[in-house]
């Protein structure tokens, strides 16, 4: 008998599969999760509407897309059921969220207060109160291993991580886990994700920058916010607030 979880993981590889096989259509890909069903990302009027696909679009592209603008919302990690699913950031792509999007009146309009758009690792939608409910969460929000410092990330809220084993690979970066990678943090907040190691985010042997970024809310046994380990991290005009740790960090 076919699991449900297969079919989800055939579905969303066919899905990718055929849209990474179309004529890339610019350098920049339009994602509103208010877009059409069968958007190709050529604007905002024919938006793809996950983040995903977009993502498997650039990466296909040979360079082609350089940057993905994403419209206000909640953009989820999918199919449900797969705890390693994780939005991997990309080299020579810049991810821009904070876009009015379809709903706006000027759907470029872009204010990352004003049009939050929420990267989640509570793939069911059923997350509770202090970090209730979310063992069925994505390991890792977003991932750059290897990237380096053409890797953009700008203008989300990063939020649901939950790599909270205490053995085995999914130990560490609930919110953005950077491994060997020095990608570039702007404008971003992560909150309410949770780790054993960095539940905002960790830093293996990377060099990445951060600039005006928020952690908030985030806990972890070693590294409430930011955990670095053997890392070059730059930190510039960002907020740490409210993080736990049970360890230390």
């Amino acid at each position: 008998m076919v699991s449900a979880k297969w079919l989800g993981h055939l579905g969303l590889s066919v899905a990718c599969l055929a849209l990474a096989a179309a004529p890339v259509p610019a350098t920049v890909l339009y994602v509103d999760d208010d877009g059409p069903a069968a958007g190709t990302g050529s604007s905002w009027e024919d938006s793809l509407e996950m983040l995903q696909y977009a993502l498997v679009m650039a990466e296909w592209s040979g360079g082609e897309v350089t940057e993905i603008r994403v419209a206000q919302g909640t953009y989820r990690l999918d199919p449900p059921g797969d705890p390693t699913r994780t939005f991997q950031l990309l080299n020579g792509v810049t991810l821009r969220g904070g876009y009015a999007g379809l709903t706006g009146t000027d759907p470029d309009d872009r204010n990352v207060a004003l049009y939050p758009t929420i990267l989640s690792g509570d793939m069911y939608a059923d997350d509770g109160p202090e970090f209730s409910n979310t063992d069925d969460n994505a390991y890792r929000v977003v991932s750059c291993i290897g990237c380096d410092a053409t890797a953009v990330l700008d203008g989300f809220t990063v939020t649901g991580g939950n790599a909270t084993e205490e053995e085995g690979f999914q130990t560490s970066g609930g919110g953005l886990f950077i491994d060997s990678g020095s990608p570039k943090i702007v404008n971003c907040t992560f909150q309410a994700n949770q780790a054993f190691f960095g539940g905002g985010m960790i830093s293996l042997y990377g060099a990445p920058t951060l600039t005006n970024c928020v952690f908030r809310g985030n806990r972890a046994d070693y590294g409430g916010g930011v955990h670095n380990y053997y890392s070059d991290t730059t930190v510039t005009l960002c907020t740490f607030a409210g993080n736990e740790v049970q360890g230390f960090g």
